[in-house]
This record gives C-alpha cells, sequence and structure tokens, in this order.
C-alpha cells in the first residue's frame, strides 16, 4: 500500500473497530454481547461533547487566516463528528428500540467515514 493510500485510508482505531465489530455482532444475534455494546456506548457518548467542545474552543483561538486556509481540514473534521455522533444516535436507539438495522447502519457509518472520524478523534 502506498503511503498516500495510506494517508488517504488511516487505519481504524481499535475504539472505533471494537464498536463496530460490536454493533455487528449484537445486529446478529450475539445478545451476550450487548453489555459490552452499552459499556462502549455509554464510554463514546461521555466523551464526544468534551471532544468537540475542545475542539471547537481551539478553533475560536485561531485567527481569520489560520481558519480560512484551513477549511477543508476543518469541514471534514466538523463532519467526522457528526457522522460519529449520527452513529452514537443509531446505537442508542437500538437500546430502546431494539432494531438491528439501526446496529448495521451505525457500523456501517463508522467503517465508511473513518477518515474524517479520524481527523475529529
Amino acid at each position: 500500500m502506498s503511503i498516500q493510500t495510506q494517508q488517504q485510508n488511516p487505519p481504524v482505531s481499535p475504539e472505533i473497530q471494537q464498536l463496530i465489530d460490536l454493533c455487528r455482532a449484537v445486529a446478529g444475534g450475539a445478545s451476550d454481547r450487548l453489555p459490552a455494546l452499552e459499556v462502549l456506548l455509554q464510554q463514546a457518548q461521555q466523551g464526544l461533547a468534551p471532544a468537540w467542545e475542545n475542539f471547537a474552543k481551539s478553533i475560536e483561538a485561531e485567527n481569520e487566516e489560520f481558519v480560512t486556509a484551513r477549511k477543508p481540514i476543518i469541514d471534514a473534521v466538523e463532519s467526522g463528528y457528526q457522522s460519529y455522533s449520527q452513529a452514537l444516535e443509531k446505537i442508542a436507539a437500538f437500546m430502546t428500540e431494539r432494531k438491528p438495522s439501526l446496529l448495521k447502519d451505525a457500523a456501517d457509518m463508522l467503517a465508511r467515514d473513518w477518515p474524517n472520524l479520524y481527523l475529529a478523534i
């Protein structure tokens, strides 16, 4: 794999990969994995807001020239946060609705959007 390809598609973090694997396992009927998914969901939800706030504050602290020059990266990070948040919302919805399609969608979002999540995390 070339360096350019590696930069475009960074390896999935162990935490995100675990979340993807748990979503797929529980969606596939492995109900014994549900407690682990619930714990990981809680941890992810607790970390999301502070991480977003830190990112937003760091951007606000920069001058306009910095922000303008890095707009595509900033937009990608924002997209990553939004995608991650939406995936967590789908997992949380599964906890009450028990629709496996919610977990499948969340896992697919996490896997598909990992490059922007990588920038965000």
